[in-house]
């Protein structure tokens, strides 16, 4: 059966794109090894982070809640920590595994490769 070509086409709006905390030129220069880190908890809470791969490190921070987006390249590990060190509920979901990591703490740290197998644990 044929569908005509826009039967399943949608536009990302930028309202979407900023809950990404991407903006459109932005994703037009993303590579197929894009992914998210959705950061959720203590809203208001001060994140700091570093994203680590074989591109080298970045550095993040925001707000709770906000997202990620980081073009990955190989194996990559990441760590982000309350900014003030103390331990309030603290979430992270990334490449749109379909349960978040929840847990009170003040730190959350794992890796992840570049085909999906990864780790994730709170830190005291």
């Amino acid at each position: 059966m044929d569908f005509p070509e826009n039967t399943f086409a949608f536009e990302i709006t930028d309202q979407d794109l900023a809950r990404l905390g991407v903006t459109r030129p932005e994703l037009d220069v993303l590579g197929a090894q894009a992914m998210s880190f959705q950061l959720t908890g203590a809203t208001g809470a001060q994140i700091m982070g570093t994203l680590t791969d074989e591109s080298g490190s970045r550095e993040v921070k925001g707000k709770l809640p906000f997202a990620i987006v980081h073009t990955q390249h190989g194996k990559l590990t990441f760590d982000f920590r309350m900014a003030d060190g103390l331990t309030r509920q603290f979430g992270l979901q990334y490449k749109n595994i379909p349960t978040p990591f929840i847990a009170t703490t003040s730190r959350i740290t794992g890796w992840t490769d570049t085909n999906w197998a990864g780790a994730i644990q709170a830190e005291p």
